[in-house]
């Protein structure tokens, strides 16, 4: 399976030949920037690809402490002790502080894919896309697949 970005479609953009509203269907890209690291993108109104930034901070030792109850123990150390196949690693004591997007000022192309296979509403397709960019302006958006996918 590997790795993707996932890229949302801001409400005004439109894609050839894809009859509903494309906003309502997830899409993934494992071309952008060339090596897809689970980022988020966001193709924006007026033609910008924007990204989502985060900030983290450590959790505190309230937020530890609640982290551990939700899991079924009275403490995170009681937690890392227990026989879980689930034990808790350090990282987990980090959380967003703050997330942002900002201007990733795109130039070239890269493709976006998703299938509306289990979409209510929709037919069973393939899709994909190339999204062009020229100097961070959306120029274009061509369709490269359409395939009916079997039931």
């Amino acid at each position: 399976m590997g790795l993707f970005d996932t890229v949302i479609l801001g409400d005004k953009i439109e894609l050839p030949e894809f009859s509903s509203e494309p906003q309502n269907v997830e899409w993934q890209s494992k071309t952008i920037g060339g090596h897809p690291l689970m980022n988020l993108f966001k193709i924006t109104n007026d033609g910008r690809l924007t990204k989502k930034e985060k900030s983290y901070r450590d959790m505190t030792d309230e937020e530890i402490k609640e982290m551990a109850k939700e899991n079924g123990y009275d403490s995170w150390e009681e937690w890392e002790e227990s026989d879980s196949k689930l034990a808790p690693m350090d990282s987990w004591k980090r959380v967003v502080d703050e997330e942002w997007w900002t201007d990733h000022n795109q130039h070239g192309s890269f493709e976006i894919h998703s299938s509306t296979k289990n979409i209510d509403d929709y037919e069973n397709i393939y899709w994909s896309y190339e999204v062009r960019f020229t100097d961070g302006n959306l120029d274009d958006i061509i369709l490269l697949n359409k395939k009916e996918l079997s039931n």
